[in-house]
């Protein structure tokens, strides 16, 4: 009877024992000696001879009732009886003899057997001396023998070798025992930044189900545990309601705020399983050793930082940075952000927060369209958001970071994502002079003009789009904008072209011009060019491309008379060769005049192309030239003569002064007339500074005719009977009209004037060179030696012309307005000259 009562309650003390480690005061036991392996999982002790029992892994986890060391022991069963589990028991030891009670986590209290060829896993803990390692621990495994005088037989000793840590190195994976299940982690991703009062750690963690079930790891605990053992919270929304399945993968994302005195410190991640049945103990199952907590330096301009966002991989960069001002002097912000999807599978991206934060700290947050609003990613697709705020002009953008957060509710700040540089210049795409669009496009800003007009300058840009591929494409449609010292304009841009393909040929290319009126006044330090593709709806916003690199203000190209100004361009191509310019100076007034001969190149008939121009002197000083219209449309390379005048200032100064013309776009909106010079191009007039007013009446050229005047008289004339009421001009003249000419634009009209006498007394008529609606004109004839008589009616011309020395004849060409001193000769009064 004592017997059995021995066996009953032997067999109750080991099923308490195997399974809850209860602490049993025993007598002292001969140690079997085992020699250490290379590590404690490599080892093992026969508990039959087709039987094992081994030490899966160990840790530690600083918590309320102080340090906590979970182990987990595996037992193998490779015979083909079941093994009863009350008939062991394990018991933790140090290697200097002492020992410490452990109890068996409320998820394993019911394994009590282990089936034949099967595995069984079972996680139990002990407080343990605050200052204990790992090297210090080992397990005595013993079987109850009721032939010995204490009931026990060590089979053997398992212990972790010296050096032994329960740490993962950074970036490595360890399989933890988790519901039943078997889950990989390994960092992935680690960022850190820090402000005035804290650090924040945010890492990207894999969770892998190496198993063959799915597990719920939604009460998975992880904790951030320092060298020195102090524990802090680590967010784990990213769990909430998470099922892993099988052979599956997720990239989780945690974060821990951490005091300043972290700084330069390392801590560990420990993930913990929640040990059930009421109790607050948390059973560590892997620790992670994490890099020291050294705040990350932002991510450099013009480069892309990988980050992990809903478990998906990532490149994140700074697209453009513009600013422009507001009324209240402050700073408009703009900024892209690019995301692309480098994953294979579809992710929607939580909502994410943006804020500048200067080098002092102070945070200006950043507002985008779609706040609050999950984004789509898909596989190898990138999207920009765009964000902005107001910000004080006197914020140095360049010593300021974007910071990119995730999770931010009103009561939680949620993880950093990372933090960039910025660059008030405009970013990351900033380059050169070409920039490799879509896929088989090539555009080159060739030049940025800056051009006057009447009350406003024109800023503008001269690109080129080459089709690279060998099929024909589409004229893509780009624009763009400027960036003046380092600010946005936030004028309207318009484009402007001189070509009308719809699609471009293989190795072609079209050009476009960008241009916005900036005022006269603007000082240009340094001006940039940004590409941006336009939206197919008004509605959207312009995809910013390209930002080219720092540019000048290019100087306009200078031509000589001899060189011919072309237009290639289809549907306008022309050539313009320039005839004449001459400046007339009148006896109050200076004008400059213009000759133009502009071929049709096109091989129809076609409107010839519209050109416009202004004087330019060597300081600056300008003055819009007047060309003249014409609208009819000519033959393949017919020629037509057009003049362009202006009437000059006296502070102009002629000395170096340059004639710019260039191709006339038409840029009106609405009932706001405007129009713009495309591919400007330069004539110097300093050879032709002095007048070009003919000190004779001979071949007098103007407008495509040839005028001499010969056999100039003077007598008075009667109309009667007494004294004499006019004077009679007479006059022989050839006009010659050029055949070098299909059309000659505009109408000039011949004014000779008389100016004798007292009190600078002038006679004036004017003249027609061919027939218009003016019917009270005199027109003058083709042909040589024509004769011509003019009365000039004044009744006290005897009182007047009491000087009968000379008078001045004058002769004008009156054109578009403009009347313009073109020869002039003294003659004798009442001779014949």
């Amino acid at each position: 009877m004592n017997t059995r009562w021995i066996k009953i309650g032997a067999a109750t003390v080991a099923t308490y024992a195997l399974l809850a480690q209860s602490a049993i005061p025993l007598a002292p036991l001969k140690v079997v000696e085992i020699a250490e392996a290379a590590s404690i999982t490599s080892q093992s002790v026969k508990l039959n001879a087709t039987s094992t029992i081994s030490v899966h892994d160990g840790q530690f986890l600083m918590q309320e009732q102080g340090k906590v060391f979970a182990y987990t022991v595996t037992i193998k069963n490779s015979g083909n009886t079941t093994i009863n589990l009350q008939d062991y028991y394990i018991r933790l030891v140090t290697k200097s003899g002492s020992r410490y009670i452990s109890k068996v986590t409320e998820a394993d209290k019911t394994k009590a057997t282990v089936a034949p060829n099967t595995t069984v896993n079972i996680t139990y803990y002990a407080v343990v001396n605050i200052n204990t390692k790992l090297s210090d621990l080992a397990f005595n495994i013993i079987k109850w023998d009721f032939s010995t005088s204490n009931y026990e037989r060590l089979l053997g000793k398992l212990s972790f070798p010296e050096g032994s840590t329960d740490k993962v190195a950074a970036f490595k994976a360890k399989a933890m025992l988790f519901n039943s299940g078997t889950v990989r982690g390994a960092l992935k991703q680690y960022m850190v930044t820090s402000d005035k009062n804290n650090v924040y750690v945010t890492m990207s963690f894999l969770l892998e189900n190496s198993g063959l079930q799915s597990v719920n790891v939604a009460n998975m605990k992880l904790f951030a545990q320092s060298e020195g053992l102090a524990t802090y919270n680590v967010d784990t929304t990213s769990l909430a309601n998470l099922t892993i399945q099988p052979k599956e993968r997720k990239i989780v994302t945690l974060s821990s705020t951490l005091p300043l005195a972290m700084k330069g410190k390392k801590f560990a991640l420990i993930v913990a399983s929640p040990n059930e049945g009421g109790t607050t103990s948390s059973i560590p199952i892997g620790v992670f050793d994490m890099p020291k907590v050294t705040p990350a330096a932002a991510v450099e301009i013009g480069k892309v930082k990988t980050v992990y966002l809903n478990g998906v991989t990532v490149n994140s960069s700074v697209g453009f940075v513009t600013t422009s001002e507001n009324d209240d002097s402050s700073l408009k912000i703009e900024m892209d952000y690019d995301l692309e999807n480098i994953g294979a599978s579809f992710t929607n991206v939580p909502n994410l927060n943006f804020s500048l934060v200067t080098a002092s700290g102070v945070v200006y947050p950043l507002a985008y369209s779609n706040e609050g609003t999950a984004l789509s990613l898909l596989p190898k697709i990138k999207k920009t958001i765009t964000m902005s705020g107001d910000i004080p002009a006197s914020v140095n953008l360049n010593t300021s970071q974007l910071v990119v957060r995730s999770g931010v509710t009103e009561t939680n700040t949620g993880y950093v994502v990372a933090s960039y540089k910025v660059n008030k210049d405009g970013g990351v795409a900033t380059g050169g002079s070409t920039y490799s669009y879509d896929d088989g496009y090539q555009v080159k800003l060739n030049t940025i003009h800056r051009l006057p007009t009447s009350e406003k300058d024109t800023l503008m840009a001269e690109i080129t789009i080459t089709n690279t591929s060998k099929a024909a494409k589409k004229t893509p449609n780009l624009s763009g904008y400027f960036l003046l010292n380092g600010v946005q304009i936030s004028e309207d841009h318009q484009v402007s072209t001189l070509d009308s393909e719809l699609y471009i040929e293989p190795n072609a290319m079209v050009t476009k011009y960008v241009h916005v009126k900036i005022p006269y006044t603007s000082q240009i330090n340094n001006v940039s060019f940004v590409l941006t593709e336009l939206p197919a709806t008004t509605t959207d916003k312009a995809k910013k491309l390209y930002q080219f690199g720092a540019q000048t203000i290019t100087t306009i190209p200078t031509q000589t008379k001899d060189q011919s100004y072309t237009i290639n361009n289809a549907g306008s191509k022309a050539d313009i060769k320039l005839l004449t310019t001459r400046f007339y100076d009148n006896t109050t007034d200076t004008y400059f005049y213009s000759e133009f001969a502009v071929t049709n190149k096109e091989q129809r008939y076609a409107a010839i192309a519209n050109i416009s121009g202004y004087l330019q002197d060597v300081t600056g000083f300008t003055i819009p030239v007047e060309f003249v219209k014409f609208s009819e449309r000519v033959t393949p390379d017919g020629t037509v003569l057009i003049s362009a005048w202006a009437k000059v200032s006296k502070n102009f100064n002629r000395l170096g002064s340059s004639l710019i013309i260039g191709k006339t776009v038409d840029t009106s909106v609405g009932e706001v007339k405007s129009s713009v010079i495309l591919k400007p191009v330069a004539y110097k007039l300093t050879d032709e500074s002095g007048s070009a007013v003919k000190t004779d009446l001979l071949d007098i050229t103007f407008g495509g005719y040839k005028l001499t005047l010969t056999n100039l008289s003077t007598q008075l004339a009667y109309s009667g009977e007494g004294d004499s009421d006019g004077i009679q001009f007479d006059l022989d003249y050839d006009l010659e009209i050029g055949d070098d000419y299909d059309f000659v634009a505009g109408e000039h009209k011949i004014v000779i004037e008389l100016n004798g006498g007292s009190g600078n007394t002038t006679y004036s008529k004017t003249f027609g060179l061919k027939k218009s609606d003016d019917n009270t004109l005199t027109v003058l004839e083709e042909g040589k030696n024509n004769q011509l008589s003019v009365v000039f009616n004044d009744a006290n011309i005897l009182n007047k012309i009491n000087n009968l020395d000379t008078y001045t004849v004058n002769i004008y060409d009156v054109f578009e307005g403009a009347k313009m001193l073109i020869a002039t000769k003294k003659v004798k009064w009442f001779t014949t000259t």
